[in-house]
């Protein structure tokens, strides 16, 4: 999960929310630097879960598809299988 935007301030609070450093990609004129901070694997799940119900429903579809692959990446007994579903809850839509 990356956020990527040229407002330097507004990476920096995310990042400090989302623990994560902060890192830029230099833009040759007349284009600005573009700021960016992230977070990978548990984190970044957690962290989609979180934020969403504030989404649209193209970014809420985004996101059931990443966890769903991740899921499907994992190595876990069908108890916590069924209780990753429900913690993510992964249906378009629903909140």
């Amino acid at each position: 999960m990356v956020l990527q935007m040229t407002d330097k301030d507004v990476v920096d609070r995310a990042a400090k929310i989302i623990v994560s450093s902060v890192w830029y990609h230099k833009s040759d004129p007349p284009r600005k630097d573009v700021w960016a901070c992230g977070a990978a694997g548990l984190r970044a799940i957690e962290w989609m879960r979180i934020i969403r119900p504030y989404l649209g429903i193209r970014r809420q579809e985004q996101i059931v598809k990443t966890v769903q692959g991740w899921l499907a990446s994992r190595k876990y007994n069908k108890k916590d299988e069924l209780w990753w579903s429900r913690m993510f809850r992964l249906e378009v839509g629903r909140i």
